[in-house]
């Protein structure tokens, strides 16, 4: 896939999650993240359009899968509120605990 091919997918999704319609946006991540398996924003934003979508399975699964090896910060965010949203509040108050401690240091 050409750059600027990808660029104006990415675009085209980073606007349709920031308008609220999530479903157009996992349309075009899904067929990006087939496309691009190894590009790290293509994964981390398709977890975090499950997480908008309320798939906190499919958000955790997709953490997981591509995105855990190369976590940044905001994906632990992501991960808490899946956790979360699952009902494991234990586990994403723990992670908050966590984090917070990160940030203190």
């Amino acid at each position: 896939m050409k750059q600027s091919h990808r660029e104006y997918l990415a675009l085209q999704a980073w606007l349709h999650l920031s308008h609220h319609r999530v479903e157009e946006c996992l349309v075009i991540l899904e067929g990006m993240a087939l496309l691009l398996p190894t590009d790290l924003w293509v994964q981390r934003t398709l977890a975090y359009a499950y997480l908008r979508n309320e798939q906190f399975s499919r958000c955790l699964e997709q953490l997981d899968r591509h995105v855990r090896s190369q976590a940044l910060p905001a994906d632990r965010l992501i991960r808490m509120r899946a956790l979360w949203g699952l009902g494991r509040h234990s586990e994403a108050r723990q992670m908050l605990a966590e984090f917070q401690g990160r940030l203190k240091v």
